[in-house]
């Protein structure tokens, strides 16, 4: 996907990336949905919602892996629809006023939704949609798109997630991606790990401490992968001095269900959790 996005041609007139053949190709969506629906499956939601029309596939797929109703927000009325509920909202990309409709019919009350798109730059659409939904008695308790701008400040939302960033556009029309260099590094360390799979025990618990982890980049791929992939039965342990950033990665492996993922502010000198473990210093 980074490497189709950084197409040369990729950027159309007003600075917009071109999605379309991308949103609308089955391989592609149909994994993003998997993906994106994994992020939300222990948050009980009712429905997936999204705006007609370029985030419809997307959505669709992360509605079919969870289980639950799609339901698509409209432009404009339509007198198929019924009687409907519209509100107006601030245009995030345009800065224009925008309206969104939803048919009284589409959902019940006091339901639980996560928003479904393709591209998120200023947040003023998914902030429409909270409005919207507020109509309903009902709440929006996640945002999930394909590919975010993250070069644009001052987003009218903040709780979101996201497959691909893209930091900005250059003037000559070219995507500069925030992340793609962070991706390639995680999977080459990967590789390191899966090289001393052999040595690793599964019959009992291994303890890994990582020393000096940081933001965890790698940690947290690391335990992803020996943990809920590989299916090793590990503790790992990040150490480091910063207490700010011990918390934030405590919050992320709470986040993400990471039991046995832990972290604590200090050093491998005086660490005295265990009594035998295997050290693994990230350097990201």
């Amino acid at each position: 996907l980074c490497d189709a996005l950084m197409e040369e041609g990729r950027v159309v007139p007003g600075n917009f990336i071109y999605l379309t053949d991308i949103m609308y190709n089955p391989q592609i969506i149909s994994k993003a949905g998997v993906i994106l629906a994994s992020y939300f499956k222990s948050m009980d939601v009712d429905y997936v919602v999204t705006v007609e029309t370029k985030g419809i596939p997307l959505a669709y797929e992360v509605a079919k892996s969870l289980g639950i109703e799609l339901v698509i927000i409209r432009r404009e009325n339509k007198v198929t629809e019924g009687p409907t509920v519209s509100i107006n909202y601030l245009s995030g990309t345009s800065g224009r006023i925008q309206q969104m409709s939803l048919a009284k019919k589409s959902m019940k009350p006091s339901s639980r939704c996560v928003f479904i798109d393709d591209f998120l730059r200023g947040g003023g659409t998914a902030q429409g949609i909270t409005d919207l939904l507020k109509e309903f008695d009902s709440e929006l308790v996640g945002t999930g798109v394909l590919v975010d701008n993250i070069g644009v400040v001052n987003k009218r939302v903040t709780d979101y997630v996201s497959i691909i960033d893209v930091e900005h556009i250059s003037e000559d029309g070219k995507i500069k991606n925030a992340r793609y260099d962070k991706f390639r590094q995680l999977n080459r360390f990967l590789e390191f790990i899966e090289d001393i799979l052999p040595k690793l025990p599964k019959e009992r618990e291994v303890t890994i401490l990582d020393f000096g982890c940081g933001k965890s980049y790698l940690t947290f791929a690391m335990y992803h992968y020996l943990h809920e992939l590989k299916h090793y039965d590990v503790h790992i342990i990040g150490l480091d001095l910063k207490t700010d950033v011990i918390e934030k990665c405590n919050r992320l492996a709470d986040k993400y269900g990471y039991e046995k993922l832990n972290f604590y502010q200090g050093d491998i000198a005086s660490y005295e959790g265990c009594d035998y473990f295997i050290i693994f210093p990230t350097i990201c």
